[in-house]
């Protein structure tokens, strides 16, 4: 479901952000890219860019565990019971 929102790029820290582990690769990708924008910022002496985008960082590595934990609980072979 999408809604209108008039605060473009923040869904990370949003209370209503929902995402699903089909949206796993993506977010994978996001954070590679982080990763080399914070390493740029680094580079280039921009302290408020790295800072910027090591929150964004923090966020998607909270969504990508939180993910990939539902993911693992889903594969986990299941315990029966047996009579």
């Amino acid at each position: 479901m999408q809604q209108s929102c008039p605060h473009p790029n923040a869904c990370l820290t949003c209370d209503h952000f929902l995402t699903t582990k089909e949206f796993l690769p993506v977010h994978l990708e996001q954070l590679t890219q982080t990763d080399r924008m914070i390493a740029e910022a680094t580079v280039q002496g921009s302290e408020r860019k790295r800072e910027m985008n090591e929150s964004v960082r923090l966020n998607l590595v909270r969504v990508i565990e939180g993910l990939q934990s539902l993911t693992d609980e889903a594969e986990a072979p299941q315990a029966t019971d047996v009579a």
